[in-house]
């Protein structure tokens, strides 16, 4: 009996040692990162069968076991990543925003500071220091431009560095998780108790990764832990860890890329399945907020570039010549995608600015024969012919075409229409003569006309002008100039044009060229049905009841600058024909409503009995010029329109450059310059305080998984005081039946 007794004492004393080491361990680490507290499990010994019945044989302890909540550790898991991402994005979105929402170093003081040189230009055309002025301002803006830009690119780069760094830090986690799968496989299967400690350590280390990317875990038999990212990719397996590279990006080599290896091959992983954690949040901020600040920076270079340009040539400068380009303005950076088989090149050039998104874009050339045209920012998809793209296709003011080669199906090119807008904005005139402030003609009313009829200073006819098509019948229609209010003839019309020279026939003359841009409309136009082109941007009458369309505005390709060929390749730019402009017109009335127009200079009768209405201005365009008649004329009254001599005065020019601020010439008609630059500083501001609140947010949820799961397996040292005295009792009581069983012994002996 003495034995069964000291048996029975010695397990209890086992277990509460067991008790006592495990408590300990449990308050050792009590400070222990990912630590999860550890519990012993006992049970009774199996009974000893007497004649008496079942006796019992003390207490095995079983196992040693960690408190784990999958969910909560899940729950952990999940909070953690979206904080990771979350905290990611706003470090790189508050650069962004106090890049281009400074008041002092931003965009929009430069701007309103060049119209204002503009202005005083305007004020004084003949001040060379006015003109000084303007010159430095506009090279301040364009100076402006490229800081922003240059400050932007140094972001770009910085989160190249930063994906790359970060791929590293997943790669050593990835192969540390490897390792310990297999020292926890190695326990599993040799004691067929759980290895707890390395447990915790994988559960830590798979913390740490999913900080910087989210991951996805799926047990295993012996043990180990699979960990997948983005859709699929298994980072580790068992015990090999897979590697991730950081690489140029193969459809833009401006980009670093995430790719898997598989064997002695990159596969890229796109960026969207790349969710979660710090890497999420860096690929997701260079789509989502980097390229479009710098896009957006770039549209508004390039829009006020092409249209003060495209303005300043209708005008003429001190030495009596047309204006030039006033800016440099970029082109569109086509990327052949690195993979593509076939040997097309694919070139794109700017149509409308006032369409330009800020978006990049996407052709692929498919299984079908035909070119997807994809708008990055949304993944809207248009759907070209092959045919259509060797012409030229334009989507969204940007014209895509294929120039050489074949390619073969799933070749991909990316376009970048504005990105690097900014980066290439330069002043081009150095020398103040050479500010086009002034119209390059003049009218003139004789002091012999007998009749009151006046005419006014005119201005020349600019592609930004209002054009209204309006069907007078499902087959005819008039086109009208609704910025200078005239008429234009139909193209083709026998010259001397007459009234009816005016009406144009439909479909025959479905293909509309005005004032240096052309448009195409299509389908089955109704009696009353209206067409608009305001600021190069096409749309239809919302109250049309015919099936009539209208394409995108594109530059008219035969348009060429003063005295130059016809071009080839065509026209990339909205250019009036200005060739006559200077000519000498009369305008000569027949009668009190009737007049004829006849071009001195060349000796052509442009006009015969066109009709006049006393009551109203009444608007006439040739050569590339609009003038407005009024009064009640008589017969044999002219009015003149020539070269402007001596037109250092003359600022009808500059008064339309400075016009274009507060013009809607971006956003399909709808942003002025600084509109347009304020729409993405909101963007990025709103992106930022999204963030912030939702990190705050995000703090919070961590704070509560953390302590739900804390408060389940975390070390409680008052809980762990209480045991130790349990476990010492227990201990000293497991002792005490020893002690007695020694003397009951020796009395025995003793007898």
């Amino acid at each position: 009996m003495a034995s069964g007794i000291f048996g029975v004492a010695l397990t209890g004393l086992n277990a509460a040692q067991s008790g006592l080491l495990t408590t300990s361990h449990n308050v050792a680490n009590a400070g222990t990162a990912g630590y999860n507290r550890q519990e012993i499990r006992q049970e009774a010994s199996k009974p000893l069968f007497t004649g008496a019945g079942f006796f019992g044989r003390g207490v095995e302890v079983t196992n040693v076991v960690r408190a784990y909540s999958d969910f909560l550790q899940q729950s952990v898991l999940s909070a953690e990543s979206a904080q990771g991402y979350l905290k990611g994005y706003e470090q790189q979105v508050n650069i962004i925003d106090g890049i281009v929402a400074d008041p002092t170093v931003g965009l929009s003081p430069s701007i309103q500071d060049f119209f204002k040189g503009l202005q005083s230009a305007a004020s004084n055309p003949a001040s060379a220091p006015a003109r000084q002025q303007m010159i430095s301002l506009a090279n301040t803006l364009a100076s402006r431009f490229r800081q922003i830009d240059s400050r932007l690119q140094e972001v770009r780069v910085g989160v190249n560095e930063q994906i790359t760094s970060t791929v590293s830090q997943i790669n050593a986690l990835a192969t540390k998780i490897a390792d310990l799968n297999n020292g926890i496989a190695a326990r599993t299967s040799g004691a067929g108790r759980d290895p707890n400690d390395l447990l915790d350590q994988r559960d830590a280390v798979i913390q740490e990764l999913n900080k910087l990317v989210k991951v996805t875990t799926l047990q295993q038999t012996d043990g180990s832990l699979n960990v997948a990212v983005g859709s699929g990719q298994m980072l580790v397996l068992g015990g090999t860890a897979n590697q991730f590279s950081a690489i140029p990006s193969a459809t833009d080599p401006e980009s670093i890329s995430v790719s898997f290896k598989q064997g002695f091959s990159d596969v890229p992983i796109p960026d969207n399945l790349l969710q979660g954690g710090k890497l999420g949040a860096l690929l997701n901020f260079r789509t989502n907020t980097l390229n479009l600040a710098q896009n957006a920076l770039g549209r508004v270079a390039i829009g006020l570039g092409r249209t003060m340009n495209e303005q300043h040539r209708l005008g003429q400068d001190l030495d009596g010549n047309m204006g030039g380009d006033l800016f440099q303005v970029s082109t569109p950076r086509v990327v052949n995608y690195a993979n593509n088989g076939g040997n097309a090149n694919i070139q794109a050039k700017l149509s409308s600015v006032g369409e330009l998104t800020n978006s990049d874009y996407r052709v692929v050339f498919t299984q079908a024969g035909t070119y997807d045209v994809i708008r990055l920012s949304d993944n809207y998809k248009q759907n070209a012919t092959a045919a259509q793209i060797a012409a030229g296709y334009t989507m969204d003011g940007v014209t895509f075409t294929l120039t050489a080669g074949a390619p073969l199906a799933g070749d991909s090119f990316l376009v970048q229409p504005t990105r690097g807008g900014a980066r290439d904005f330069q002043m081009l005139v150095t020398d103040t003569n050479r500010i086009a402030t002034a119209a390059p003609f003049r009218t003139d009313a004789p002091l012999t006309n007998v009749g009151t009829g006046k005419v006014d200073g005119g201005v020349s006819n600019s592609p930004y002008d209002k054009v209204t098509i309006n069907f007078t019948g499902a087959g005819t229609f008039t086109v009208t100039d609704t910025t200078t209010g005239a008429p234009i003839a139909r193209p083709g019309a026998a010259v001397p044009l007459t009234n009816a020279s005016y009406v144009w026939a439909y479909p025959a003359n479905a293909t509309v060229t005005v004032n240096g841009w052309q448009t195409t409309i299509s389908g089955v136009p109704a009696s009353g049905d209206q067409f608009v082109v305001d600021k190069t941007v096409a749309s239809k009458g919302t109250v049309n009841t015919g099936t009539g369309t209208i394409g995108e505005v594109v530059p008219d390709p035969a348009a060429r600058p003063v005295g130059a060929p016809v071009p080839n390749p065509p026209q990339s730019v909205f250019l009036p024909q200005l060739d006559k402009v200077r000519n000498n017109v009369t305008v000569t009335f027949t009668s009190p409503t009737q007049f004829n127009v006849v071009d001195n200079t060349t000796g052509t009768t442009l006009a015969s009995g066109l009709n006049y209405n006393p009551a109203i201005a009444n608007a006439v365009s040739f050569n590339g010029w609009s003038i407005k008649l009024s009064g009640a004329p008589v017969a044999g009254d002219v009015f003149k329109v020539g070269p402007n001599t001596n037109a250092s005065a003359d600022s009808r020019n500059a008064l339309a450059l400075a016009g274009l601020q507060t013009a809607n010439v971006l956003g399909d008609g709808s942003a002025t310059y600084q509109s347009a630059y304020s729409q993405m500083v909101s963007t990025v501001g709103n992106q930022a305080s999204e963030v912030k609140i939702g990190v705050k947010a995000q703090d919070t949820l961590v704070k509560e998984a953390n302590s739900q799961k804390s408060e389940f397996s975390g070390v409680n040292l008052d809980e762990e005081a209480a045991n130790l005295l349990k476990y010492q009792q227990a201990y000293l009581a497991a002792s005490k039946v020893i002690s007695i069983a020694q003397e009951t012994f020796k009395s025995i002996l003793n007898i």
